[in-house]
């Protein structure tokens, strides 16, 4: 049955069977349908438009915490680099890399000191081979 056949009125078959206007044919009322219901100024839903609103919505969303997400890493880097820095400690005084841990010495700087049991400040002038103005090495041996 050719659904696009007129009856005896001059109006499509499809259109008075499904309750449409008998003086438009099927793409003018899908355009009637789309442009909004007569008399009421609303149009009908488009599900694929309000789809991509919500998508939309959602990547403002996923902008806006991403923005938050590398701010809040960025703070976290800065707090962790800060506090290593705060709790270093400074290097050890007998010309080693190694840090301090007791009265300006590594462990074995310290242990060193101790059993050798002389002035500190001559232990570091020892250790760094400090020189005086001539280039002389000021302590040769503790």
């Amino acid at each position: 049955m050719d659904t696009y056949a007129r009856s005896g009125t001059g109006s499509s078959i499809v259109a008075s069977s499904r309750g449409g206007s008998s003086d438009l044919t099927p793409t003018e009322r899908a355009a009637e349908r789309n442009s909004g219901f007569p008399g009421t100024g609303r149009k009908e839903r488009d599900p694929f438009r309000d789809d991509l609103r919500d998508l939309e919505k959602m990547l403002f969303e996923f902008e806006s915490l991403s923005t938050k997400i590398v701010e809040r890493q960025a703070y976290l880097f800065y707090a962790e680099e800060k506090r290593k820095k705060e709790t270093a400690s400074a290097p050890c005084e007998a010309n080693c890399p190694l840090p301090a841990s007791k009265s300006g010495f590594c462990d074995e700087h310290y242990a060193e000191w101790r059993s050798i049991g002389c002035d500190r400040s001559r232990f570091v002038l020892f250790c760094n081979a400090t020189k005086n103005s001539e280039g002389l090495t000021l302590v040769t041996e503790l």
